[in-house]
């Protein structure tokens, strides 16, 4: 697993033709740059699994912390020779630390596991010229918000609906804090008006307030037809 780790300039594997034709187009204004890891609770559980995962944080989390020393040590390299090439405009930790009724973790634990790395890698992507930090996870996350805050996060995706997560209330509570999302992906095929009256009640208001980017809460769902979610584009950019 190590060994599969070692940071490696071959793993960035855009061609100097396509870097330039990205900076062209950063530079004209046409699109912006992102890039992404999988955060200090969302990898352990990949290699561990969910339950494993969790119990760890009790009974072994000098194996969780073992984990994080390398990953944090792999990522940034892997940050570095990606800045080195381009400008990134805002940096994704995938993370999935929540579910409806709340966060998976205490604050304690939090702090304790994984705080000291959020700060280290953040503090490196600050240092390297990106401003803008965001987490993505689903559920229910406002627990952690003035957590995450505490470590240098600047905001938020994809805000699940479903999990009681409303951006218009996130943007007026949290006025400088930017998220990405909150749209109901499961409107996008409900019958009637109901899109519409979401993205007039809920979504306008927060894009007035600035510091947010609609779009659904989660991947298009696969019972969306293409003319549904052409719909769903006509629509949104009323509220633009």
């Amino acid at each position: 697993y190590r060994l599969r780790l070692a940071p490696d300039p071959g793993r960035v594997a855009a061609s100097a033709d396509q870097v330039e034709r990205l900076r062209r187009d950063q530079a004209a204004g046409r699109c912006a740059v992102r890039s992404w890891m999988s955060g200090f609770f969302g990898y352990p559980r990949t290699l561990l699994g969910p339950e494993a995962h969790l119990t760890a944080f009790l009974d072994q989390p000098e194996l969780l912390r073992s984990i994080c020393d390398h990953w944090i040590g792999f990522q940034s390299a892997m940050i570095e020779e990606a800045t080195s090439k381009v400008e990134i405009d805002y940096f994704i930790l995938g993370e999935d630390i929540a579910y409806k009724n709340g966060p998976f973790i205490s604050p304690v634990l939090f702090r304790e596991l994984l705080a000291p790395y959020y700060r280290r890698v953040i503090g490196l992507l600050k240092a390297r010229g990106v401003r803008h930090v965001l987490v993505d996870t689903d559920g229910d996350f406002r627990a952690l918000i003035p957590l995450y805050l505490e470590v240098g996060v600047t905001g938020f995706s994809p805000v699940e609906v479903q999990a009681g997560m409303h951006v218009d209330q996130l943007r007026r509570s949290h006025p400088r804090v930017a998220f990405i999302g909150g749209v109901d992906k499961r409107l996008l095929y409900a019958p009637g008006e109901a899109l519409e009256r979401h993205l007039d009640e809920q979504i306008a208001p927060a894009v007035a307030q600035g510091g947010y980017v609609p779009g659904c809460d989660h991947a298009v769902p696969r019972e969306a037809s293409y003319a549904q979610y052409c719909r769903y584009l006509e629509l949104l950019r009323k509220v633009l």
